[in-house]
């Protein structure tokens, strides 16, 4: 074998054995030289970029492409690329310049070319879903954890143990936990996990016995949290401490749209807190304060403040104590309010005096569209009152003004006024439980050719015809306390359901106007003489009122006297039963005697 030239072994050559010149800016590798997998030195790659006049996104893929052995992992353009090797530059060709030779390999032309009408950057194949976290997990999972992780840390903190209803809607819009039995503690680590919390909107605690404490938490949460706009914390007895804490709180809040405080064990002088919220807060535009204890000072605390608000929308003062100066207090304070639209004063004891002045009311007021005095002391003269408003009033559009004691001419005169009325536009009339006469009934169809009106009624009857019904077992000369009460034996009623029905005002007792009308209205098959009979008999202390210890000893009495009648029954049977079995063996053994024996009898 023929020795070669030192000088020669220094030329590279190609495969077929023919030498190649190494071309000018290309340092050729010898054997000693070490070879690179993978990664290559980067040095010159800072002068190859400028050389080339690559742009930012180009150069970016060209690097990757020869120094990284193309690493992008989305890349369609550089996924039907052909590998290059880095480490063989005799295999190159020969006759290409550099800048032709990275067109001829990794197509730079077409790649820029499609990257300046796309946009697109090869970095982006790596970058993060943005609905991802660094770890893969989807934020909405990310942020649900956390939230999940505080409430059950806020739990330990209070001794309590985790409610998981709580823990899978704290990443939601709305929590909603009636009747769970959380107590103090549960509300307060709701309240804590819910201090930096984002996405709640609404939280709902309805009956879960939060007490005082509970309240007060709450409203320390929402010192911190703007994110929550409606709580209903009702029927939590949280007294007078807690609606003090809600009522400071909300002087300066305001994001709270939404508020409901029934069955909050609230008194006359907790009705002030009530009207520093309407009348220091005109964000809040629903505020429910219903079955809790109002009376005629807690009226006078509400009057003035809803006569200054003209935020609020929604104010619901139902099974409250409202009567006399309270209730006048209220109807007053309607007449300047520019902001409510619905009102609720339905089982309170609103009468003559305050419905005159609810009528004057309703002349003036320009924004209420519905209005329910229903289960009050509404009778004609009340009605009245009212029906002067309604004649000019040209915005209210439904009134509930069922469950009082109505006769059905009233009923009539409360119809004709509207369909009159030109101004009027009231077009739901709830009469729930007033008996009509077939009058009423022609004049509303009369009513509903003319304008849309949709109205709820009672018994239907014919004019002239009396509440007793063809049929009932009770007769009108029967005493009245056995008619009442073998009435409610035969609908399973009790002493306390009835006497509930009638004492709108929670005040344990009736009036005898109130007794008779709620009587009627109940549909109890009495005549009015009876009505009356039996007023007098239950009003024992003859003070025009019926108690319910009245009511309740009426009732012991008809129950003696049934047990009395029906042992009084039982012995006069059990006689009877005697008389006939004595009488049967007489007529037997008369048989078998013989025909002297009887002759001799005879």
């Amino acid at each position: 074998m023929e020795s070669q030239n030192p000088s020669d072994q220094s030329k590279p050559q190609d495969p077929g054995g023919s030498k190649v010149s190494p071309r000018k800016g290309i340092t050729p590798m010898t054997s000693r030289e070490p070879t690179f997998k993978g990664k290559v030195p980067r040095e010159n790659t800072k002068t190859e970029v400028q050389t080339l006049g690559m742009g930012q996104k180009t150069a970016t893929l060209y690097l990757s492409r020869t120094h990284t052995n193309m690493r992008g992992r989305n890349s369609s353009v550089a996924s039907r690329l052909p590998p290059m090797d880095t480490t063989m530059p005799s295999r190159q060709p020969t006759h290409l310049t550099e800048e032709d030779e990275l067109i001829a390999v990794i197509g730079l032309k077409k790649v820029q070319r499609e990257f300046t009408f796309t946009g697109y950057d090869i970095m982006e194949d790596n970058a993060p879903r943005e609905d991802l976290t660094p770890d893969g997990i989807d934020k909405h999972e990310r942020l649900k954890r956390n939230y999940v992780k505080t409430y059950v840390e806020s739990c330990k903190k209070v001794g309590v143990n985790p409610v998981e209803p709580i823990s899978g809607s704290l990443a939601d819009t709305h929590i909603v936990l009636n009747t769970r039995g959380l107590g103090v503690k549960g509300a307060k680590a709701i309240a804590i996990a819910l201090v930096n919390n984002k996405t709640v909107e609404s939280l709902d605690l309805e009956d879960n016995w939060i007490g005082e404490d509970g309240a007060t938490s709450i409203a320390q949460m929402l010192e911190t949290n703007h994110v929550l706009t409606e709580i209903n914390i009702a029927e939590n007895r949280i007294g007078t401490k807690g609606i003090r804490a809600i009522a400071e709180l909300l002087n300066t809040n305001e994001t709270i749209r939404k508020l409901d405080v029934s069955g909050s064990n609230l008194f006359d002088h907790d009705a002030r807190y009530i009207a520093m919220i309407l009348e220091n807060n005109y964000k809040l535009r629903e505020l429910r304060v219903r079955h809790n204890k109002f009376g005629e000072l807690g009226g006078q605390y509400l009057g003035p403040a809803i006569a200054n608000n003209d935020t609020l929308e929604l104010l619901d003062l139902a099974w409250n104590h409202l009567r006399n100066k309270g209730a006048m207090a209220v109807a007053a304070g309607l007449h300047t309010n520019g902001g409510l639209r619905i009102l609720d004063l339905s089982w309170n004891g609103f009468a003559r005096d305050s419905c005159k002045i609810l009528g004057m009311s309703l002349k003036d007021n320009s924004t209420l569209k519905e209005l329910d005095i229903s289960n009050n002391r509404v009778d004609a003269e009340a009605t009245g009152g009212i029906l002067k408003g309604i004649q000019v009033n040209d915005t209210l559009s439904t009134l509930k003004i069922g469950h009082n004691p109505i006769t059905p001419d009233i009923a009539t005169v409360i119809l004709k006024v509207i369909a009159c009325a030109e101004r009027s536009d009231i077009r739901d009339l709830d009469l729930e439980n007033i008996v009509v006469e077939e009058e009423f009934m022609k004049l509303l169809e009369e009513t509903k050719q003319k304008r849309f009106m949709v109205c709820k009624v009672g018994l239907v009857i014919k004019k002239g015809t009396t509440l007793v019904k063809e049929g009932d077992k009770i007769s009108a000369f029967m005493d009245p306390v056995q008619a009442l009460y073998e009435y409610m034996n035969g609908k399973a009623y009790r002493v306390i359901d009835l006497f509930k029905r009638f004492d709108a005002d929670h005040s344990m007792s009736v009036t005898r106007d109130e007794f008779c009308k709620g009587l009627i209205s109940a549909s109890v098959p009495l005549t009015v003489g009876q009505l009356e009979d039996l007023m007098e008999i239950l009003d024992t202390n003859k003070d025009g009122v019926v108690d319910l210890k009245e009511l309740i000893d009426g009732e012991k009495l008809f129950r003696r006297k049934m047990m009395r009648r029906k042992l009084r029954r039982q012995s006069e049977e059990i006689s009877g039963r005697r008389l006939r079995s004595d009488r049967s063996q007489e007529e037997e053994q008369y048989e078998h005697w013989t025909e002297a024996e009887r002759t001799r009898l005879c």
